[in-house]
């Protein structure tokens, strides 16, 4: 879905909501709480069967709650149904505009933490692809021990002291006229 669809949606949403706690007629269901910045579901019951249905077409309480979580809305008292988002308050309808802005930057960021995720990914797969296709270095103990062996050997050797011989100390070895 594109931004323009996102922000529509999300705009209708919160504005039919908000649409919906204005109205005076069904102040007995839901309305604004005394303060005016979260409001309150009376009554669920008469809220899901008529109110839902009438300003969403569905009944689905779990519906209507879940798009309250997604723009940010958190409930106030667990007594009862008090529901506030900080740019959702009564006579500044004008502030719903922020609630948007809101998730468009959320939805901006995600997508942005999304493509760091698909560029790591891309990347540990072409160091994958270029790791296979390297020779592996074939240096088993055996072959080592047989070159440390021979170099030991040759150093040891008394006909080659013109090329190497140990130093002094007998802890090392010194390559002459390399």
């Amino acid at each position: 879905m594109n931004e323009k669809g996102d922000s529509s949606t999300s705009l209708s949403f919160i504005t039919t909501t908000y649409v919906m706690v204005d109205d005076l007629s069904s102040y007995s269901i839901i309305s604004w709480s005394q303060s005016g910045k979260s409001f309150i579901i009376w009554n669920p019951e008469e809220f899901s069967s008529n109110l839902l249905q009438r300003f969403f077409k569905t009944n689905s309480l779990d519906l209507f709650f879940f798009n309250l979580e997604i723009h940010c809305f958190r409930k106030i008292d667990s007594r009862k149904w008090d529901f506030a988002n900080d740019n959702f308050v009564r006579d500044q309808p004008h502030l719903i505009n922020n609630i948007i802005s809101f998730m468009i930057e959320e939805r901006d960021q995600l997508d942005r933490k999304m493509d760091m995720i698909k560029a790591e990914r891309l990347f540990t797969m072409q160091v994958k692809e270029v790791e296979d296709q390297l020779q592996p270095n074939r240096c088993y103990p055996n072959e080592q021990h047989s070159f440390l062996t021979k170099a030991y050997e040759m150093v040891d050797d008394p006909s080659s002291d013109k090329i190497v011989s140990w130093s002094q100390s007998g802890k090392s070895f010194i390559i002459w006229n390399p």
